[in-house]
């Protein structure tokens, strides 16, 4: 499930939750009811849909895009996710090493299908590489980034990766970036926490690994 979104087709409008655009949509209806929000890493058009507090998300529009599921992943969470996937270089630190990936171009929530088990699951975020960038021979060009919070990949999934043979980094999030109270974050709040995000990560992002095959030597 999406959290957050643009309130129009322009990356420099403001961010607000799903929270914020149900309230616009309830005390606005003559401009809001009907109205497209777009989702803050492809300007995708989504609606807001009321589940409740704790449930409430943004939905893309009938076949463009994908999500979460019915599993939010949280606000910090999401603002990462836009920051991997905007990226066009990363400098990285692997296994006590430095790298600097080029990034030809990326997607989010990344399907991918279990043959064994016929499950399937979703990476957050595909990195493709340039050719010349650092790690393009080692992982054939194509990485895979899971982004963690208190709850680590689940072990399942985990083997999954690992039997499908893809490469997947892992980056954690710090728990100071945490919004304890969904409802009410401003747009001017989320515009600070996507700051202190990127600014963070802009200094270098410790990543770990979370499944490759036994073969591929970084």
């Amino acid at each position: 499930m999406k959290l957050l979104a643009h309130k129009s087709a322009d990356f420099d409008s403001p961010i607000i939750t799903v929270h914020e655009a149900l309230r616009l949509r309830h005390n606005f209806p003559e401009e809001w009811e009907g109205s497209h929000f777009y989702d803050i890493i492809k300007l995708r058009p989504m609606v807001p849909v009321d589940r409740g507090a704790k449930s409430s998300s943004f939905a893309f529009l009938g076949g463009c895009g994908g999500g979460h599921g019915m599993g939010s992943k949280g606000i910090a969470h999401e603002l990462v996710q836009d920051y991997v996937c905007k990226l066009r270089a990363w400098r990285v630190k692997l296994f006590g090493k430095e790298f600097l990936l080029r990034i030809e171009s990326s997607s989010d929530e990344w399907p991918v299908h279990d043959l064994q088990t016929g499950r399937n699951f979703s990476v957050d975020c595909k990195l493709v590489l340039a050719s010349d960038s650092d790690l393009y021979c080692e992982t054939f060009g194509v990485i895979g980034v899971e982004i963690t919070a208190t709850h680590k990949t689940k072990h399942r999934k985990k083997k999954a990766l690992a039997r499908i043979g893809l490469i997947v980094l892992e980056l954690e999030m710090i728990p100071d970036w945490h919004v304890p109270n969904e409802l009410q974050i401003t747009s001017d709040e989320l515009k600070i926490l996507k700051a202190r995000i990127n600014g963070l990560l802009n200094k270098g992002t410790r990543l770990s690994c979370l499944s490759k095959p036994a073969y591929v030597r970084i």
